[in-house]
């Protein structure tokens, strides 16, 4: 939006010269631009700010926790010392803006996201400014860069489990947990199980699931294998028949 000043000056009358005269110019020179729901400060452009910043920052997983990702850049010129991201479209509804936060790392900016984003890929614009007063428009800022961030789902394995059972039997570990789509590894005690439908050793067993971006998810199995009873019978292996009945003892010993 542009107003020119002479048209400011024309409508001055001296009943209202306080507002449109001293206000409205003040108004103009700081009016906020509007983009994607987030306000962006009118900045001065200057040409000798600059940088040259990667097309997409690092590749993050889903979480429900915050962290940090990173956006590599190169060239700097004019001493940027503030950098400012606003998320566009689908990504203004899930990443808050980040205004005037500054450059610590002479090669990458630390891009925040929050928990509870969804998986997307999510574009931004990307503003550097002088050290200056942090006042909107009093800065002079670079041209505006455009990135894009990559959020890769986390597999969702479930929950641990407890096992139990004989040790003449054998259990399938590929029968516990969906793993379809990801790449699945089981181990015991740090060692790779190659052949995982034939369990029958006691242990803990663990299972890393690994998806898109190398987003994973680790669940483990604590397995109980119990040994075979054996049960003894004692007694007398022949009786004689009697009219009247008679009485016989055995006796059991389990092992």
């Amino acid at each position: 939006m542009k107003i020119s000043m002479s048209i400011v000056r024309i409508m001055c009358h001296p009943r209202h010269r306080f507002i449109l005269c001293t206000l409205l110019p003040i108004l103009v020179g700081f009016l906020p631009l509007m983009g994607s729901g987030q306000a962006k400060y009118a900045a001065r452009p200057a040409s000798n700010i600059s940088m040259t910043p990667d097309s997409s920052a690092g590749a993050a997983c889903a979480s429900s926790s915050s962290r940090y990702t990173f956006l590599h850049y190169s060239n700097p010129t004019g001493n940027p010392y503030y950098y400012s991201v606003y998320w566009i479209g689908g990504g203004a509804t899930f990443l808050p803006p980040m205004v005037d936060s500054t450059i610590t790392q002479s090669d990458r900016l630390s891009i925040l996201i929050p928990g509870g984003v969804p998986a997307g890929t999510y574009s931004a614009q990307l503003y550097v400014t002088t050290k200056g007063n942090t006042t909107a428009g009093s800065k002079d800022t670079s041209a505006i860069y455009t990135f894009s961030l990559t959020i890769h789902p986390t597999p969702s394995l479930g929950n641990d489990k407890n096992l139990r059972f004989c040790s003449s039997s054998f259990y399938d570990l590929t029968s516990l947990y969906n793993t379809t789509g990801l790449a699945a590894v089981w181990t015991v005690n740090g060692s790779v199980i190659h052949n995982t439908t034939t369990i029958n050793q006691s242990g803990i067993y663990q299972l890393i699931a690994t998806g898109a971006g190398g987003c994973a998810d680790t669940v483990m199995v604590n397995i109980t294998v119990d040994p075979a009873i054996s049960c003894i019978i004692s007694g007398p292996a022949t009786v004689c028949q009697s009219v009247n009945g008679a009485n016989y003892t055995y006796t059991s010993t389990l092992s």
